[in-house]
Formats: structure tokens, C-alpha cells, sequence
């Protein structure tokens, strides 16, 4: 997957606003051809869709949620921490100004799985992010973006597609016929694999409980 950072000059364009984000399709393509069947070939695995993980972070979060969402019959649930759901739609030295400007509703990224959002079949999603605001810019302007879009994420997943929110802390069953929304608002969390690491050990461990799942790390 091409990293947004490698088409900073188009970040403004409407081609830009309107492309895959970042040839994310041919690496879909990848992991469900090629991958998945590798693991479930190698390995004992349970293979339906339900007992199945993509999981990602930073970009790599906002690649499981494309990923789940246009193969719901291959990854059943999908994590995605500190996810990067601005990309294509905020400038980051503008970053106030495009979330004025700019909602997720009308964005690309929705409009593309709308349906299967809407459907019975949406996978289940967990979504997560921090709220340090360190002096790094990857606190001080990535983390507070990824902050503020997984909010908005979590907002229209609950209210448009009816999703269910549920917090990984009081967690105690996850009825598989419901539409899940798993979150996590980590106080001290930074955009870092250390504090993913801490979330990815608590939403595994209550996977693994429910589902039984594999998982494949973005």
C-alpha cells in the first residue's frame, strides 16, 4: 500500500480525493488470493469469514477497514487502530480547516462501501485511538487527526449504519448476529507501535474468546 506521504501534491486534488488510497486494492487482492488461502493451506486453521481477523494501524488500520469492507466473506472482523480515516480528505497543514470543510460521510471511503455498511453481512469492527498530545508531530497532529476521524467514524457507524458500541472494558458477550462496534479511547495513547501493542493484546484476548480467530496483521 502507498503511503499518503508519497503524494503530498496531490493531496489537495480531486484525483486524489477520488483514487483507492494508495493502490489499496491490489494489496486487498494480495492478501485474499494469495495469503489467506497460504495460512489456511499451512496451517489448522477455521477459515470462515467470522473466525477471521484483518487488523491494522496508523495507515494500515484504515487498510483492514477497506479490506473487511469489500471482502466481508473472507475477514469477518476488522481492527483498526489509530487509523488513518483523514487520509483523502485532510490537509495536514490544514488539518482544522479540512475537518470543517470535509465530513466522512461524503467521503470516498463511505461512499464506496455504503451498501455493505447498510447490510446484515458489515463485519465487525473495532476501532480505537489516544489522546496524548505530545510535542512529536506524530502526537500533536497525526494522533489528534486519527483522534478526531475515528470519532466521527464511530458517531456515523452507530447512528446511520446501526452499528452497536460497545466498550472493550465492559465487554461480556458479543451476540455474532448483531452489527459490533468494538472502541477503545486509550487516555495516554500515542501513535506508536508501544501503545498499539497494549491495545492489540486486550481486543486479541477478547477475540480469541469470542471467535477463536486468526489474525493478519496490515
Amino acid at each position: 500500500m502507498q503511503r499518503t506521504c508519497d503524494k503530498k501534491k496531490d493531496w489537495l486534488s480531486v484525483q486524489y480525493r477520488t483514487q483507492t488510497y494508495g493502490e489499496v486494492d491490489e494489496y486487498n487482492a494480495y492478501i485474499v488470493n494469495y495469503v489467506k488461502p497460504w495460512i489456511d493451506k499451512n496451517y489448522r486453521t477455521l477459515s470462515t469469514a467470522k473466525h477471521t481477523v484483518i487488523a491494522g494501524s496508523s495507515h494500515g488500520g484504515l487498510a483492514a477497514f477497506h479490506m473487511a469492507l469489500s471482502h466481508p466473506t473472507t475477514f469477518g472482523i476488522a481492527i483498526c487502530m489509530s487509523s488513518s480515516f483523514w487520509a483523502g480528505i485532510d490537509f495536514l497543514p490544514a488539518s482544522t480547516l479540512t475537518r470543517l470543510l470535509f465530513s466522512l460521510e461524503t467521503s470516498d471511503l463511505i461512499q464506496r462501501y455504503d451498501e455493505i455498511l447498510k447490510s446484515t453481512d458489515a463485519p465487525i469492527l473495532y476501532i480505537d485511538w489516544g489522546l496524548s498530545k505530545g510535542w512529536q508531530i506524530h502526537n500533536f497532529i497525526i494522533e489528534q487527526l486519527a483522534a478526531s476521524r475515528s470519532n466521527e467514524m464511530v458517531k456515523l457507524l452507530t447512528e446511520k449504519y446501526g452499528y452497536k458500541r460497545m466498550n472493550v472494558e465492559s465487554i461480556q458477550h458479543i451476540d455474532e448476529n448483531e452489527k459490533i462496534l468494538l472502541t477503545c479511547i486509550d487516555s495516554h495513547g500515542e501513535h506508536d507501535e508501544i501503545w498499539w501493542g497494549k491495545r492489540f493484546l486486550t481486543i486479541v484476548n477478547i477475540l480469541f474468546d469470542h471467535f477463536l480467530a486468526i489474525i493478519i496483521i496490515n
